[in-house]
């Protein structure tokens, strides 16, 4: 009897080791499943993006009231995609260099050709590497490369950065001359269709040439209401929201009848 329940309790006693082992073979196996995922880092959302260019006044563009603006030196609605760029230089990429490693004067860092602030963070824009397919940028004491072509993209200023369009929105109504409130689609059309070749800050400061006819119009759409006026020039014409502070430059050919 008592052999017995020696055994017994041997046996027991095994079993309860090997269950423990097993506990601990299925801690590991999911211990290590879970090290084994890949990390996932969340994106961060590009929400701010200011320029600065030796000899320029600066640039800056937000989103806001769901949608990017230019917010300065004018206002505007934004074009998206062309700010979406600057989503590949929100992290820090995979290869960098600490600063005191680089010849900072030679990848023309000391003196930047600009300066990106995206989210807060300042990049230094220099030179182009040996292939002139990577610009060197600093960020804080590190220096990586972007595309070489981030620098023509912020070079093309405030026409880079705006919605062209002179109305993104549909118009729903305009008053001035022959355009009154019952505009025919025909004309509401026409003036929906224009399309600026610039946006510029205004008031134009230098060699500003002699104005031929300056008019205004109200106009109206599901988000904008107000006035516009155009200043007719004899090479081009600017039209310039009165709430606002960008002038969209069409030739006078585009502008519709009035």
């Amino acid at each position: 009897m008592t052999t017995h329940q020696s055994k017994l309790q041997r046996t027991v006693f095994v079993a309860g080791l090997l269950f423990i082992a097993l506990l601990g073979i299925i801690a590991l196996i999911l211990w290590t499943e879970k090290s084994n995922k890949p990390i996932v880092v969340e994106k961060k959302a590009l929400r701010t993006v200011a320029i600065q260019r030796p000899g320029y006044a600066d640039i800056a563009l937000e989103y806001k009231q769901s949608q990017w603006q230019l917010t300065s030196p004018c206002q505007a609605v934004a074009n998206p995609q062309r700010i979406q760029a600057f989503e590949q230089l929100l992290t820090p990429a995979t290869h960098h260099y600490d600063a005191s490693e680089v010849d900072l004067a030679a990848a023309g860092l000391l003196d930047p050709l600009a300066i990106i602030t995206i989210n807060g963070s300042a990049l230094k824009v220099g030179e182009t590497d040996l292939s002139g397919d990577r610009r060197y940028i600093q960020r804080g004491t590190d220096v990586e490369f972007a595309p070489e072509w981030i620098l023509s993209l912020v070079q093309g200023g405030t026409s880079a950065f705006a919605n062209l369009s002179v109305f993104p929105d549909a118009l729903t109504s305009m008053s001035t001359g022959s355009i009154n409130t019952n505009a025919s689609t025909s004309e509401l059309q026409q003036w929906q269709a224009l399309t600026a070749n610039q946006v510029i800050a205004w008031p134009l400061k230098d060699n500003v040439p002699e104005l031929v006819q300056r008019y205004s119009i109200d106009f109206k759409s599901p988000t904008e209401s107000g006035q516009m006026v155009v200043h007719e020039y004899e090479a081009f014409s600017a039209v310039v929201k009165s709430d606002k502070h960008c002038a969209y430059i069409v030739s006078n050919a585009a502008l519709p009848s009035t």
